[in-house]
């Protein structure tokens, strides 16, 4: 995609697809950002550049071929990880793919609220220690609005102190951890998930009244 604009400044290249970095004086500035996350989710890329000295912006999407698959084999396990520490991301990130998980990425609080809203998620890993909007703000909220939806805490420190007692029983995990504790978590979550769920289906379905 290419414009006939001036083009984007060069001091923003390399930041134009992170939340509310915008150069209009209205809107919210996350247009670039929710591309972003779109892109990312169907596990292509989007670059921006400029066409030439005179010439407009440009944005490059790349996606992957489509791959068939065959009748009954199992979907790919989707992950929202979220981590406002880029080479943590990107490390973590590589490990959950070699797990198997369909990895999304958010570099913030925010973000990640946003996109857990918007898709569909297996289940949700975030950092505890972001600002303005912490990973345990992300919990709390996930647990109002999505409460079958897992959510996995990280730290680098102790969380007994940290955590409000709404998110007990959360999983979590310290930093640093093995791929076999990371694997073992992630399972644990999406397991006590689907209790969760059959458990209040369950009680839905005793709870219904038959009218004769």
């Amino acid at each position: 995609m290419t414009d006939t604009g001036p083009g984007l400044d060069p001091a923003l290249l390399g930041r134009c697809f992170e939340p509310y970095v915008t150069t209009k004086t209205e809107g919210s500035g996350l247009g670039l950002s929710v591309c972003h996350g779109i892109v990312q989710r169907h596990r292509g890329n989007i670059e921006a550049g400029n066409v030439g000295a005179d010439g407009g912006a440009v944005f490059t999407i790349r996606l992957p071929a489509l791959a068939i698959h065959e009748k009954g084999a199992p979907s790919r396990r989707r992950i929202l990880y979220v981590d406002d520490d880029a080479a943590v991301r990107g490390a973590i990130a590589a490990m959950l793919k070699r797990q198997g998980y369909d990895v999304t990425t958010a570099p913030d609080g925010d973000t990640a609220l946003q996109l857990a809203h918007e898709y569909d998620y297996d289940v949700v890993l975030t950092d505890i220690h972001m600002v303005p909007t912490s990973g345990i703000d992300v919990a709390a909220a996930l647990q109002r609005t999505r409460p079958h939806l897992p959510v996995v805490l990280l730290s680098g420190g102790s969380m007994e102190d940290v955590l409000p007692g709404s998110l007990a029983r959360c999983e979590r995990l310290q930093k640093p951890f093995s791929r076999q504790e990371l694997a073992a978590t992630l399972t644990r979550a999406q397991s006590a998930s689907r209790r969760k769920g059959s458990h209040l289906a369950g009680r839905s379905e005793d709870s219904e009244e038959v009218e004769g």
